[in-house]
């Protein structure tokens, strides 16, 4: 962002930042732990999960206030509106893509008094790499207002949805399998999709990227249409 001559609104603005950045990384590290939870079992990592929550919750609350209070005192011009406008969004993406992981840490949680079975998952655990990586470039591509950038993680969500796919058909399989262990492959199930959601909330992270720098909305385009109306 530009400098301002009133200073403290360039303190507001870097710290919206921070605060938001400081969320990504946040939820990158709750799903990290909350895969490795139910990987393991680990009741406590998954509870680890939890507090990490609360933190998100936490900041994800400031930036709403700092939002609101530049606002309705800066009365910031139209690149500044834009830019307030879509950190809010990435902080409400954020927030939602944490509510996920901590999904993903209570199947460890609900079931832990029930002798809980962990099961070993490189699908599970490779979509989470894949989808924390998704979520970084598009943190990384709004950081640096680079279009090009957000537009390869919008592209990327299509390897995303196929290994979320590939997953779901390895688990049918499995109940057919393994009809008995049908309660440990349904929390699998329920896994797959929270992280798959997650690379959806990557995906509109991205798409701020554009509608910063081009002031255009292409939320729920087609990456054809995206790719034409950029090209125009």
């Amino acid at each position: 962002m530009e400098k301002h001559i009133f200073t403290p609104y360039d303190v507001e603005l870097t710290t919206l930042s921070s605060d938001v950045y400081t969320m990504g990384d946040l939820v990158a590290q709750q799903l990290a732990e909350a895969v490795l939870a139910i990987s393991e079992g680990d009741a406590r990592l998954a509870e680890t999960v939890h507090q990490t929550e609360k933190e998100i919750n936490r900041l994800d609350i400031k930036v709403d206030k700092t939002c609101q209070h530049i606002l309705a005192v800066r009365q910031p011009a139209a690149s500044d509106l834009r830019y307030i406008l879509a950190i809010a969004r990435l902080a409400h993406d954020l927030e939602r893509a944490g509510d996920e992981a901590k999904k993903v840490a209570r199947l460890v949680q609900s079931s832990h008094e029930q002798h809980y079975k962990p099961f070993k998952d490189g699908r599970l655990k490779k979509l989470a790499q894949d989808v924390n990586l998704q979520l970084k470039r598009a943190l990384d591509a709004f950081r640096d207002v680079n279009v090009d950038d957000a537009v390869e993680v919008i592209k990327g969500d299509k390897l995303v949805d196929q290994s979320y796919a590939e997953g779901i058909r390895d688990t049918i399989k499995m109940m057919e399998e393994n009809p008995e262990h049908i309660d440990i492959i349904m929390d699998k199930i329920w896994a797959l999709r929270s992280i798959e959601r997650i690379g959806d909330h990557a995906i509109n992270i991205a798409e701020q990227v554009i509608y910063l720098k081009h002031g255009t909305d292409v939320r729920h385009r087609s990456v054809k249409a995206l790719e034409e109306k950029l090209d125009t």
